[in-house]
Parts: C-alpha cells; sequence; structure tokens
C-alpha cells in the first residue's frame, strides 16, 4: 500500500512540474546563472551519493519493497543530478553560439526530459503492487523461471510435470506442479525427498514460497 501511494504521488508531482515548465516556456521562458544551478547540482550529487550508500549498506541487512524503492529514488537523484549538473555547465557556453536563443528555454527543457524519463518506473511500480495486493499469477517470466528451476531438480526423479499452478497475494507465492511417472509405482518417501529439494531450489529466489508435488492421477491412468 505504502509503494502504490508513493507510486501515484510521483506521478503526480512529475505531471504538475511538466505542466508548470511548459507554461513557463510558453510565457517566454526564464533566463537563469547556469553555471550557479551546475555548481548547486554538483554538491547535491554528492550528499545523494552519500545517502544512496548508508541505505544500500541497511540493505544488506534488511530484505524489503520499501527500502528498495527508497535506494532506487536515491539512484534516481544521484545519476539526475549528475546529467542536470553536466547539462547546465555546457549551456552556460551557449550564449556564444547560434543556439543562445535555447538558453531561457534550457532549464524547463531539461526538466520535462527528467520528468518524463522517471515516469515509467513509478507506473511499474504501480503495477506491481495491484498484483501483490491481489491474488494473481506471476507475470510470464517468473513463471518461465519457475519451470526451469523446477524441471532441473524434476529431471533427476521419474515424474513428468504436466501443469503448474502459481498464485502470488502480497510477498507470499503457492506453486502446486501436477505431474506424471514413468513408472508403475511411486515412492512416496521418493516424492517427500523431491518436494524438499524443489521447495530448497525455490525459496532461494523466492523466500516466501510454498511448494507442493501432485501426482496428476487421471493423467496417470
Amino acid at each position: 500500500m505504502v509503494i502504490l501511494l508513493k507510486g501515484f504521488m510521483f506521478i503526480a508531482v512529475m505531471m504538475v512540474l511538466i505542466m508548470n515548465n511548459i507554461q513557463i516556456m510558453l510565457n517566454g521562458g526564464n533566463e537563469i546563472d547556469h553555471m550557479q544551478v551546475s555548481m548547486f547540482e554538483t554538491i547535491l550529487t554528492c550528499f545523494s551519493a552519500l545517502i544512496l550508500f548508508i541505505l544500500m549498506q541497511i540493505n544488506k541487512k534488511v530484505t524489503s519493497p520499501t527500502v528498495d524503492v527508497e535506494i532506487y529514488g536515491w539512484k534516481i537523484d544521484v545519476f539526475s543530478s549528475v546529467g542536470v549538473s553536466l547539462a547546465f555547465f555546457l549551456s552556460s557556453f551557449l550564449t556564444h553560439t547560434p543556439l543562445a536563443f535555447i538558453s531561457p528555454y534550457f532549464d524547463q527543457i531539461v526538466a520535462i526530459v527528467l520528468a518524463l524519463g522517471m515516469m515509467k518506473e513509478p507506473i511499474q511500480m504501480i503495477g506491481d503492487s495491484f498484483r501483490s495486493l491481489m491474488l494473481l499469477s506471476p507475470d510470464e517470466e517468473e513463471v518461465t523461471k519457475i519451470k526451469h528451476i523446477s524441471s532441473s531438480i524434476l529431471n533427476n526423479y521419474p515424474y513428468d510435470p504436466v501443469f503448474y499452478d502459481i498464485t502470488t497475494t502480497g510477498r507470499k507465492m503457492w506453486i502446486s506442479i501436477y505431474f506424471t511417472t514413468r513408472i508403475d509405482t511411486m515412492s512416496f518417501t521418493e516424492l517427500e525427498v523431491a518436494n524438499r529439494e524443489l521447495k530448497i531450489a525455490l525459496q532461494k529466489e523466492y523466500e516466501d514460497c510454498f511448494v507442493e508435488l501432485v501426482p496428476n492421477v487421471l493423467a496417470n491412468k
């Protein structure tokens, strides 16, 4: 829920920023000291990089989507500050070129480009949050990954997967693998060992993961 709200707030701020800068451009732009802005962004980059380093150290001990979002936000701050600092440093020389007419609009152009560039991630965050709040199947990439891991384990046993029932809710995932056997008899001890091995392999990728192997009796008949 926190990530969902932050995603909507982020998009709202970006939309307001874009609209305000378009309005400034329509009113003739805004003359600023480009070199001063470049210096400000350089100082901001140093502070942002320090906070990002601290968060990344904390994240080694804490596994949380909220922390991941915060780290992503500070990464954006660092890289955007570097880009803006460099852009304004170079733009300070525009007054001596045929592109001098761009100078009053440069600040707004950079702000709009940055806002548009940062819109993709919050949109994806909102989609992932909706998916986590509802009882849904994971995306195709995750399903393919789960099938690959499962097949690598089940190849060591006389079991052939025929159907995967995968459901997620929040950060929990339930995986039921229906299978047929290549032999007439089935050892429940072997099945339990295979299930445990499969669970260990999948939990390395998905921490809150519940796995069960289900004999597909009708298919075997």
